[in-house]
């Protein structure tokens, strides 16, 4: 029984013993955090206050002879930034961009100057931890299918946590400005611009993620301003019609598993003619998307998938891709996009020889989504493979092959086939086209045990290969071009050398054309690499079977001096001129002129901080 009582004492006494060790040690925890929380704002305040920036111009002068006007003779771009940063807390960054040819005067009183989309701009963007605040012109990416990059001006808000959690973004503005249309008060007629649509904007996403998964919810909406131009827009030939937009989309991401992963993305995209006269069906797919869309005949919904699965193995992934886009679908928050396309591809990745080898590639079918009212249907097969063998740090090899095949079948029952004059007789057209390319280089340094000159020599190739094929007809071309070239580097006198050989051959159905000439690099710097030269030249002798012979040669010299890591001036110049043969009369020779100043200057404005005030007063010292 005394055995009993004794063991039971014991484990009491080391049960208060756990607990009090844990409690001493969270009280000491505690006093230690009391004390790191009375300590942060003195830390914060050590940080104090900066202010730094940059301001830059820079000038290009244009000349050519016996060419039509490429480019501006004369443009100017200026830009700057400044940010100020309270405490290592707070970020404040500011910029503008001004060119000079969003600035064209017709007379020095005359104010309707906007010939185009202005190009200049003024951005703010205040940032805390994880929130930043977007003020001016700016550009904000959801996804792919509703507002990917497009320029506006407006407002914006974007929180983006560092781990897990809740994250968003809010943007609303002015994606396009109204151009007003310049008439000729002789004639009426337009003179040469763009008018545009006022078109304004909004949009707003919302997401969750954590290590696992992720969910986002995306709406965006834009419309043209009907009455931005005025009563002569129905007048201007060639003018879109102005539009309204709305797109819905939802997207996510989640981990099956320790190993494979699968993200999806699906958007519906909603569009009306604002002008249009149809009157509105019953049957429209989703209505007028919670109220924020106008809904007439001339509406269409549209709809866009993309997902994909992908298996992460410890030497090699595999993964598999599906993308959808109706035809016809549009987003304004876009720039560029591809419509009625459906693709499905297959891609892998792997390193072997503990990582010396690495082989990627991918294979997959796009193809249009056909209907009964198109004219044509096509596919086509598209595969590529890398791969790149490093065995040591002093040699690297690279081959790159790509194949791009397609199909196209016209359909006979269509009226305008009649139209095609090579093609009258035909009731089919079977099209097919065959592209190939292979590229690849070598890298081999030299000595590479002496640190002070390095040598290495560089060559790499190109052969495309396209075939045509319609029946029993077949064109196509061969493409190919190899280029070796030899540098030293010098890292005592700061100075890089190069030589180089090109020689290519172009093949086409009524034509061949040779391309050799050589090449020079040099480039050094002076004053402790304060001034940097460089220089660089080429002459390029062509032969072709039906064209005049020529010589090209191309020249650039460039100067960039640097004072005080806050001062940095840029001079360029580059000249090209390529003379023609005397037996080819007829054929003017050529030269272009491209110069280009530019100035920039990086500067503090204040700096607050402790370590400020210590480094000056050591330098004072």
């Amino acid at each position: 029984m005394n055995h009993i009582y004794k063991n039971v004492f014991r484990a009491f006494v080391i049960i208060m013993y756990v607990c009090v060790s844990i409690k001493a040690q969270d009280v000491e925890q505690t006093i230690r955090q009391v004390k790191e929380f009375r300590n942060m704002p003195k830390q914060i305040l050590a940080n104090g206050i900066k202010a730094s920036g940059e301001i830059s111009n820079s000038t290009t002068y244009y000349e050519a002879s016996l060419l039509e006007d490429r480019r501006i003779p004369l443009e100017s771009y200026l830009s700057g930034n400044i940010n100020f940063d309270f405490f290592g807390k707070v970020q404040m960054p500011f910029s503008f961009n001004i060119n000079s040819q969003s600035l064209n005067f017709t007379h020095p009183f005359d104010k309707n100057y906007r010939f185009q989309q202005p190009f200049n701009g003024l951005q703010f963007r205040p940032m805390y931890k994880g929130l930043t605040l977007l003020v001016g012109t700016n550009s904000m990416v959801f996804s792919p299918y509703t507002l990917n990059g497009h320029r506006f001006n407006g407002l914006g808000i974007e929180y983006k946590p560092k781990k897990e959690g809740f994250f968003g973004g809010f943007m609303l503005g002015t994606l396009l400005q109204r151009v007003q249309p310049q008439f000729d008060s002789a004639t009426n007629k337009l003179l040469i611009n763009q008018p545009s649509y006022e078109q304004n904007g909004f949009g707003v996403d919302i997401g969750f993620k954590n290590k696992q998964k992720s969910l986002e919810l995306i709406l965006f909406k834009a419309s043209d301003d009907v009455g931005s131009l005025g009563e002569k827009a129905d007048t201007i030939k060639g003018l879109a019609l102005p539009v309204q937009n709305v797109v819905a989309s939802i997207k996510g991401s989640s981990n099956l598993g320790k190993k494979f992963f699968v993200n999806f993305e699906f958007a519906v995209s909603g569009l009306t003619q604002l002008k249009s006269k149809l009157e509105s069906s019953e049957s429209q797919s989703f209505g007028s998307l919670a109220g924020l869309l106008m809904v007439n005949g001339s509406t269409i919904y549209r709809n866009a998938l993309k997902t994909s699965i992908t298996y992460k193995g410890k030497t090699f992934n595999l993964g598999v891709e599906y993308n959808r886009v109706d035809p016809d679908y549009k987003t304004l928050g876009a720039y560029y996009f591809t419509n009625n396309l459906e693709n499905i591809k297959g891609n892998f990745a792997t390193q072997l020889m503990m990582g010396k080898l690495s082989v990627l590639g991918s294979l997959g079918r796009q193809s249009d989504l056909a209907n009964d009212g198109k004219s044509q249907s096509m596919f086509q097969w598209v595969g590529n493979t890398s791969i790149t063998y490093k065995p040591s740090e002093t040699f690297n090899t690279s081959l790159v092959y790509s194949n791009f095949t397609s199909f196209t079948n016209l359909r006979p029952q269509l009226e305008y086939l009649t139209s095609i004059v090579p093609y009258n007789a035909l009731d089919t057209l079977n099209y097919r086209q065959i592209s190939q390319n292979l590229q690849g280089s070598i890298t081999k340094i030299i000595n590479p045990q002496n640190r002070d000159k390095r040598r290495a020599i560089m060559a790499d190739f190109l052969l495309q290969k396209s075939d045509d094929v319609q029946g029993k007809l077949s064109t196509g071309s061969l493409v190919s071009n190899l280029n070796v070239r030899y540098s030293l580097s010098n890292t005592i006198k700061k100075e890089v050398l190069g030589a180089g050989f090109a020689l290519g051959r172009d093949d086409y159905l009524i034509s061949k054309t040779w391309l050799i000439g050589p090449s020079f690099t040099y480039a050094r710097g002076f004053f402790k690499n304060q001034l940097k030269t460089q220089t660089a030249m080429n002459v390029l002798r062509t032969l072709s079977s039906t064209q005049a012979n020529s010589n090209v040669f191309n020249a650039r010299m460039g100067a960039s001096y640097s004072l005080e890591k806050k001062h940095n001036l840029n001079l360029t110049f580059m000249f090209m001129k390529r003379d023609l043969d005397e037996s080819s009369l007829g054929y003017p020779n050529t030269w272009q002129i491209t110069a280009t100043l530019s100035y920039a200057y990086r500067f503090s404005l204040m700096d607050t901080s402790k370590k400020k005030k210590a480094d000056d007063s050591l330098n004072s010292n």
